[in-house]
């Protein structure tokens, strides 16, 4: 067979060698921007519905709170070393799934009553603060001394160093009082 050489280019059947390599890297673009696991983040309802349904794959913890705070209108700011990966489906109040989120961060909010729903609370800033190294610490609640009296200042100050584990100072102790 001794037919005419391929030829590459216009009025050629076959596409041209810069084609096929531009195809290639668009394809190749294509799966290098597309993310190993696809995320998902879905906010139903609002700050005046009674419950927002949430719905999250394989997000980080951010990116929730984030569309979160996007769709009920509160600030968020997040300092914490560790973002999870999160994959729930809950319905709640919007506090109840902050807490459902992150139940073991350090997490604080400010709310108020919100203005488009008087009978409803809102989060106005919900900051989700540095991990703590340290373990949780129990606060121990002091018990009012037997007689029922009032505290007094140096029976105040008598609680804070036996909370704090310090000795307290001879003469001092709460108990010696008439």
């Amino acid at each position: 067979m001794t037919g005419s050489p391929l030829r590459y280019g216009p009025g050629s059947a076959l596409p041209g060698p810069l084609v096929v390599a531009g195809i290639a890297f668009g394809i190749a673009v294509c799966l290098a921007a597309t993310p190993a696991t696809a995320q998902e983040i879905r906010v139903t309802g609002n700050s005046c519905a009674a419950s927002v349904h949430l719905v999250a794959r394989d997000a980080h913890l951010t990116h929730v709170l984030a569309r979160l705070a996007q769709a009920l209108g509160f600030e968020l700011r997040f300092d914490a070393h560790s973002d999870p990966v999160v994959t729930v489906d809950a319905k709640g109040t919007a506090t109840q799934l902050v807490a459902h989120l992150a139940p073991a961060a350090n997490v604080s909010m400010t709310q108020a009553s919100n203005p488009a729903c008087p009978q409803r609370q809102r989060i106005v800033n919900l900051w989700v603060l540095q991990d703590s190294d340290a373990s949780p610490t129990r606060v121990a609640a002091a018990r009012q001394p037997e007689d029922k009296r009032p505290l007094d200042e140096q029976d105040g100050y008598a609680l804070i160093l036996r909370s704090h584990g310090v000795a307290q100072p001879e003469g001092t102790d709460a108990e010696a009082k008439p």
